[in-house]
């Protein structure tokens, strides 16, 4: 649309909201807003962002949910139009590292790139997210998976979660190779292989052994916070 319009003519008087975002031929993307036909109860950011946190949250505790879907839809659908660190869900990520990580590792092959984008989107930087989160978030994928190939009747299904993990591990060292020892170290948390698998098949060790790993991950998270 340009020019003036009436949105409650142009969207309709439906319960939903929207989520509009105009662009400018000078300026480009503009700020967006969120407008509702019925007017929706005040809230506050923070009372917002904290309500968002605890979703993200209970959806760690529940790595089957549809939740993460339809999340990891609304954030790629407002991606492609402007820019998705406006969404209130992606700033509660600040709060919940371990639901972006987990974003990270669910993710298809074709949008491990998006999902890391997030670090340009939310305030988080990955090399600063400590590992436990990192091992959470990467538990919740890894029983998302199993699950799901259990489900569809795989014998072997904790076997080839776990090759799921190696291989989305190697895209993303592949991307953002200064990552591996986070890798490395959440895989072992959660009892897995620290090590990656690329499409050929070829492996790689994330970490060395376990005294040099930890002195690795210290520096590692010293560098980071320079």
């Amino acid at each position: 649309a340009e020019g003036r319009i009436d949105l409650g003519a142009w969207l309709g008087d439906g319960d939903g909201l929207w989520f509009v975002q105009g662009t400018n031929d000078r300026q480009g993307v503009m700020r967006p807003f969120v407008w509702a036909a019925r007017p929706q109860p005040h809230s506050t950011r923070e009372e917002r962002l904290a309500r968002f946190a605890a979703d993200w949250r209970a959806l760690l505790e529940k790595p089957e949910d549809a939740g993460w879907d339809r999340l990891a839809g609304l954030i790629a659908a407002v991606r492609a139009a402007g820019d998705c660190g406006a969404l209130d869900q992606v700033q509660a990520l600040a709060r919940v590292p371990a639901a972006a990580v987990a974003l990270v590792w669910m993710a298809r092959r074709e949008g491990r790139a998006a999902a890391l984008a997030l670090e340009s989107e939310a305030p988080i930087w990955w090399p600063l997210v400590p590992v436990a989160d990192w091992g959470t978030g990467l538990k919740a994928a890894y029983d998302r998976i199993r699950a799901r190939l259990a489900a569809a009747g795989i014998e072997d299904a904790p076997d080839s979660a776990a090759r799921a993990m190696a291989g989305a591990a190697a895209e993303i060292v592949a991307l953002r190779p200064e990552l591996a020892a986070h890798l490395g170290a959440a895989l072992r948390k959660t009892g897995l292989p620290a090590e990656a698998r690329d499409a050929q098949g070829t492996r790689s060790t994330l970490l060395p052994p376990p005294p040099a790993a930890k002195v690795l991950l210290d520096n590692a998270g010293q560098a980071a916070a320079r």
